[in-house]
């Protein structure tokens, strides 16, 4: 009698997973024509890679946008921001392997050094050309900070978005691998269809998106739920700090960092640590915000004004 009522649960239970991933399937038909028809999906070829770089406006100076880790959607995720400095500025948002509308790459290495040879090969690729002033937010903020360091005639200025500098990686509570795969899983068999707080982004009720750029975000959200990239940028972070923070902050480099008050990150010297950092470089500066970590998505307006404002004071090309 117990076995029997074990194997009507099982197979209960294999019927609503085999259901919900049948539905997902069906849904993603429909996202991914519907995605592939929006402007944002340019992709451009690195090592036979597709890879997103979303660019509009045409201003001389070059904002790289760059997602931190698990963003689903990294081009629309910065649309509240990079709307208001198209009028000024050339905007590019870099969507890496795994990321937005890029293409899954799985056993592709997600060291520092391929990481950054990824980013500037994609820009190559896309016909934009140095110097570039990196935007880079949250674990990003490593590729950039790398990037000045490495290639200094290429970076002419970074302005961080609640960036994660290497030293921060000693008091982040990072997630384990195998709860992240859990998540992914669920993700690829539909469940997180049945559970909506799971793709809730503040960039949905900020009011940049359209109806059907909301539509477009959460579906990427579905299909980009902590893919292999994702995970691997996640797993090599600790390393990747390391070979970061040996190679010292880009003191030439000028500098500007955003710091929210750190509540969302967990770690009660956030800004003390980010201070210390900025602090360290001939050009840094820093503005403390009121907000969470995805400060691009609380104060768009306020941010824009500021990093116009800093843009315009730096020595001209």
């Amino acid at each position: 009698m117990i076995l029997h009522a074990a194997a009507v649960i099982f197979g209960s239970l294999v019927v609503l997973i085999l259901g919900s991933w049948m539905h997902h399937q069906v849904r993603m038909i429909r996202e991914i024509r519907t995605a592939s028809a929006s402007p944002y999906s340019h992709t451009v070829s690195v090592n036979g890679r597709r890879v997103t770089v979303y660019i509009e406006g045409e201003g001389k100076e070059t904002l790289v946008f760059m997602a931190g880790a698990g963003t689903s959607a990294p081009v629309l995720d910065f649309k509240p921001l990079w709307t208001r400095l198209t009028g000024r500025f050339r905007t590019a948002v870099l969507e890496r392997s795994g990321y937005g509308f890029s293409g899954i790459a799985p056993g592709i290495p997600r060291d520092i050094n391929s990481l950054l040879e990824e980013a500037r090969l994609s820009l190559q690729e896309a016909q934009i050309h140095p110097p570039y002033i990196l935007v880079p937010h949250s674990m990003s903020a490593l590729i950039a900070l790398y990037w000045a360091r490495m290639f200094p005639h290429e970076v002419k200025a970074v302005i961080g978005l609640d960036p994660a500098i290497p030293e921060t990686y000693d008091h982040l509570p990072m997630p384990p691998v195998f709860v992240l795969r859990m998540i992914s899983l669920l993700g690829v068999l539909g469940i997180t269809r049945w559970v909506p707080a799971m793709v809730q982004s503040p960039v949905l009720r900020e009011g940049s998106l359209s109806e059907k750029e909301q539509e477009i975000c959460i579906g990427l959200a579905h299909r980009r739920m902590f893919t292999v990239n994702m995970i691997d940028e996640i797993r090599y972070a600790a390393v990747n700090s390391q070979t970061v923070l040996k190679e010292g902050v880009p003191k030439d480099t000028p500098m500007l960092f955003f710091i929210s008050d750190g509540k969302e990150v967990k770690t009660e010297r956030w800004r003390e640590l980010l201070m210390k950092y900025i602090n360290q470089a001939e050009q840094g500066r820093y503005q403390l915000v009121s907000s969470g970590h995805y400060i691009h998505h609380h104060e768009p307006q306020y941010l824009a004004q500021e990093i116009t404002d800093y843009v315009d004071s730096l020595p001209k090309s």
